[in-house]
């Protein structure tokens, strides 16, 4: 199984090696359609409170993924190493991409640029994921959290490990195919 790693800085280098420029374009297009559509209504929910936002996030999250996939003909998915919820847990190619954006931010304090994973004919984009100051309200250190925002999320997510970031800190990445 042989895997490469490629910046979509370098389009020539992606050619060479097989991917279709445009599918590249394409998968970059729905992870920013992804985060245009969640990071929009989060805001317009967390206006309403955090408490409403988790509540928001909990039921809704997956199906406004599931619909950027339907909508791009693509399939998309937000991964982690310290997720929130099950469903959004890395598989070891997740995991291997991870680990290269985690080493990026403790050389350099950033992620670096998305990259394409080509194994088996099959391209991956891959796009890390930042803590934002609007992300820390529910992604925070606990002690800082408001109490009704602890609760709805050990409500919604009884297994929680989405907690303890700042703003900046690698969260995990979008993943499409």
């Amino acid at each position: 199984m042989k895997k490469y790693i490629v910046s979509l800085a370098v389009g020539a280098v992606i050619s060479a090696f097989g991917a279709d420029q445009n599918s590249s374009e394409k998968l970059k297009s729905a992870a920013g359609d992804l985060k245009k559509m969640l990071m929009g209504e989060l805001k317009s929910k967390i206006t309403e409170g955090p408490a409403v936002a988790v509540d928001f996030c909990s039921k809704n999250a997956l199906e406004i993924t599931k619909k950027v996939a339907d909508k791009n003909s693509v399939n998309i998915k937000r991964v982690t190493d310290k997720n929130r919820n099950p469903k959004n847990t890395m598989d070891e190619g997740d995991k291997k991409v991870f680990a290269k954006f985690a080493e990026a931010v403790k050389q350099t304090g950033k992620p670096g640029d998305a990259v394409i994973v080509v194994e088996n004919g099959v391209q991956k984009y891959y796009e890390p994921l930042v803590i934002g100051e609007m992300c820390v309200v529910c992604h925070g250190n606990k002690e800082n959290m408001a109490k009704a925002t602890n609760e709805a999320i050990d409500t919604a997510y009884p297994k929680d490990l989405a907690k303890g970031y700042k703003a900046g800190d690698l969260r995990g990445m979008i993943v499409v195919w």
